[in-house]
């Protein structure tokens, strides 16, 4: 991710996967970027950490309740 500027921050940013369990109807909140969207600081900002994560590629490994593993 690039620098973060002067008074811009993470309101959340989940860095750890290994094992994660998602109920049904629940969600996990990966990265969130808060701030003033009619700032222009912090609207160029968050179009660059888009143009970032749009480079990504995940691969989600999927396991039942069991433990055995689930078609990708």
């Amino acid at each position: 991710m690039p620098k973060l500027p002067d008074e811009i921050y993470w309101s959340d940013f989940h860095s750890d996967f290994y094992n994660l369990c998602i109920s049904p109807n629940q969600e996990v909140i990966i990265i969130e970027l808060e701030g003033n969207e009619n700032d222009k600081k912090f609207s160029s900002f968050r179009d660059e950490v888009r143009r970032y994560l749009s480079e990504l590629t995940l691969t989600i490994e999927y396991r039942d309740i069991y433990n055995r593993p689930l078609q990708k």
